[in-house]
């Protein structure tokens, strides 16, 4: 408005307003969009369209009920309609929310496939290699060594997957990000921790076939 301070606005017009105080920024709006400025007035007519009531959450139904009967006392015949000031936020990231879920749920089950698979690859590979496990356990070979030598494999499948993913996973994310003008930023320790993460189901998915291989009796396996 072209004042140098707070104390310069005050008692100021802007139109038929006389400005007695000012708030900082607050959002109106959902995250998408940028502060606006909003100029908040006393009703002209003396009517209220809109109570902003502070309730605690012990006894919701009973609050409800009593505003009824507060309404009802007053002799209008409109309807009282009430809503809550989370549901009326929540409605603003609707759709955020509905793609949080949809992604959600398709990570979970590509999560899952993976895990099927994995499993499935780590049995192909350890009875191509049974006798050879089971000569190494005769030679001294811990069953640690063998479940290292079995997992080496895993890991570097996984990490040449999360080499690919996360340029991919950067653009897509950034894209989305765009269209908030207040957003985080996506740094590397997301990554890592997504990373980190996803080896462990891994190896957690192949080890259980590992040490079963890495404990089978080498006599049997050998003459086998």
């Amino acid at each position: 408005m072209g004042w140098e301070s707070i104390q310069d606005a005050i008692g100021e017009k802007v139109g038929l307003y006389n400005i007695v105080g000012v708030v900082e920024d607050f959002h109106i709006k959902p995250l998408h969009k940028e502060v606006q400025p909003v100029i908040m007035s006393q009703n002209q007519w003396g009517r209220a369209f809109t109570l902003l009531i502070k309730i605690e959450g012990g006894n919701i139904t009973n609050t409800l009920d009593a505003l009824q009967e507060a309404w009802k006392g007053i002799g209008t015949n409109g309807p009282l309609e009430i809503t809550f000031l989370d549901d009326q936020i929540n409605s603003l990231y609707e759709k955020e929310q509905k793609t949080a879920k949809i992604i959600g749920f398709f990570a979970f089950m590509s999560i899952f496939v993976g895990c099927l698979g994995l499993f499935g690859l780590a049995t192909f590979m350890t009875e191509r290699r049974i006798k050879e496990i089971g000569i190494r356990k005769v030679l001294g070979a811990s069953v640690g060594n063998i479940l290292l030598l079995l997992s080496k494999d895993f890991g570097k499948l996984v990490m040449a997957a999360f080499v690919v993913a996360v340029p991919i996973a950067y653009i897509i994310s950034n894209k989305w990000l765009e269209h908030f003008t207040y957003r985080i930023e996506v740094g590397p320790m997301i990554f890592i921790g997504a990373g980190l993460t996803v080896l462990i189901i891994a190896l957690f998915s192949t080890g259980i076939r590992s040490l079963q291989a890495a404990m089978t009796n080498p006599a049997d396996t050998i003459q086998g």
